[in-house]
């Protein structure tokens, strides 16, 4: 006979027998369930406000590939929305607006901040992530082979008026960037920048479709009239531009993740063997330690769906590299469908495996 689960007939009980199982038995309500919670660069990341943004590794380095649309700092606390235009030239502390304070810019280009909210305590970028310095911007266009054309297209958004790439780069819809005959965006490395203009000292704003500014968090001191590092593209220009410009100007944001941010470990479940009427073996792999060493890892089980380590679990103790591992299962019942995952604990959390299911021998 074959292992009860042991759907293929392979001799195991594992992750391809619920894939036979599904074909042969759909609706039958086997489902299975895993955390994704590890973060990998190029993995979409949330705000403190529910806003969504894509990843993009680029180098050593992980960059939200959209302009900061949050409206709350890192700690819950409200950025000032300060549309007056006396009001905003003379502001020493964080703010933002839309451009041409019309909310129906946000989507496209993002917010418009000044550097005091780029300064501020609270934290301006996600949780884990950082406005980057001025040293952090060089980092990446040292990557890129430097400031020089074609460097700057090379960063832009494809999304152009009469691009000559065609297809969905040519259009007219914004988010987008205005024709040029010379200079288009080829977007090589996935940062897709795009130009959300500025706002000025008052109540002027440049022009959307032209210009991106993104501040850095570094302080220019040298000349007390440009007072931060940005950098800049043009839409008619090849070039990465690197400049200062006072702090009360409202420019856009991009955020960097923190280098050695702890996460969850990575963990996956393995085989099911050896079963006997009150006990089995399982095997994992820890694939990913997540930045700090684990404290604890085994596997984890129970009668119903998605166990955790609340239930019956084995305790294998510290873990400082990645590899295999197997856990024994006593303590069973015969005949009885038990629900198993890999676990992994770090100073961040518990990550699991995905969800294996067998049946104890009669």
């Amino acid at each position: 006979g074959y292992l009860s689960g042991d759907f293929n007939m392979d001799g195991q009980v594992n992750t391809t027998d619920k894939d036979e199982y599904w074909t042969n038995n759909v609706g039958h309500g086997m489902q299975t369930s895993g955390d994704t919670s590890l973060f990998t660069c190029g993995d979409v990341i949330t705000d403190i406000d529910g806003n969504t943004y894509n990843t993009v590794q680029i180098g050593d380095q992980c960059w939200m590939a959209e302009n900061l649309k949050t409206t709350t700092y890192q700690n819950g606390t409200s950025i000032p929305n300060v549309i007056g235009a006396n009001d905003w030239g003379f502001l020493t502390t964080g703010a933002y607006v839309w451009y041409d304070n019309d909310i129906s810019w946000k989507d496209l280009y993002g917010g418009l901040y000044n550097w005091y909210a780029v300064d501020d305590a609270n934290g301006l970028c996600p949780t884990g992530w950082h406005v980057p310095t001025n040293d952090e911007w060089t980092a990446l266009t040292d990557f890129i082979g430097g400031l020089g054309q074609p460097h700057g297209n090379e960063l832009k958004s494809c999304r152009q008026v009469n691009s000559s790439l065609g297809g969905g780069c040519n259009t007219t819809d914004h988010p987008r960037w205005n024709e040029h005959n010379t200079h288009y965006g080829t977007d090589v490395y996935g940062f897709s920048g795009l130009p959300g203009s500025f706002r000025g000292y008052g109540a002027n704003f440049g022009y959307v479709g032209e210009y991106c500014y993104w501040w850095s968090s570094t302080e220019w001191s040298e000349t007390p009239s440009y007072d931060a590092w940005i950098r800049d593209l043009l839409y008619s220009s090849g070039y990465v531009y690197v400049c200062g410009a006072e702090k009360n100007r409202g420019y856009s944001v991009r955020c960097l993740r923190d280098e050695n941010t702890p996460t969850i470990p990575n963990v996956e479940t393995g085989s099911v063997f050896n079963l006997t009427p009150y006990s089995a073996n399982v095997e994992g792999e820890i694939t990913d330690m997540g930045g700090s060493d684990v404290t604890q890892h085994g596997h984890c089980w129970s009668v119903t769906q998605n166990p955790t380590t609340d239930d019956f679990k084995t305790e294998l103790g510290a873990a400082t590299v990645t590899g295999t591992f197997t856990s024994n299962l006593t303590g069973l019942d015969p005949e009885t469908t038990y629900y198993v995952k890999a676990y992994a604990t770090n100073s961040s959390g518990t990550a699991y495996g995905s969800e294996e299911y067998f049946e104890t021998q009669p």
